[in-house]
């Protein structure tokens, strides 16, 4: 009965990610847009909220949503794939690796077919931060079994 709540919370986490990730189009129609540097617009975001260019709001708006939210965004997946790795019968010896790379080949996913939608850009630095957010969702749980099971040693390896 708990493997099947798993691998159902996995799929609606999938389902949740997907609505979030390809739900909605662009602000223009442009199509096919690609980042590959990572962070290349950081710079010029932070200058522009420290000296109040006009740009601001936008600057903000790609901190908060681009850094935070692809972050925040993952570690569901990240949870989710923990648990699922770590009870199954024929486990990874790393889950917490496993279920990191899995969060980034889906994120993989998700920005090869944001090439298609009209106004998205697909950029390098959403898989590494969505592949960060699956990290620290994963450690979220690895650590918090570690808290709540004192008779289990702290987790040190990945």
């Amino acid at each position: 009965m708990r493997k099947t709540i798993v691998w159902i919370t996995l799929a609606l986490v999938l389902i949740a990610l997907t609505v979030i990730a390809l739900g909605h189009s662009g602000p223009s129609e442009q199509r096919g847009t690609i980042r590959l540097v990572p962070f290349d617009v950081l710079p010029g975001a932070v200058r522009c909220i420290v000296r109040g260019c006009p740009a601001t709001r936008s600057s903000w708006h790609y901190l908060i949503v681009n850094g935070v939210g692809n972050i925040v965004v993952f570690m569901p997946l990240g949870m989710i794939l923990y648990v699922a790795l770590k009870h199954q019968a024929s486990a990874p010896s790393r889950p917490l690796l496993v279920a990191t790379l899995l969060g980034a080949l889906v994120s993989l996913i998700y920005e090869i077919v944001q090439l298609w939608i009209p106004g998205r850009v697909t950029a390098l630095e959403d898989i590494i931060l969505n592949a960060a957010g699956t990290l620290l969702g994963s450690f979220t749980i690895k650590w918090g079994e570690a808290i709540f099971n004192p008779n289990k040693e702290l987790p040190v390896s990945t």
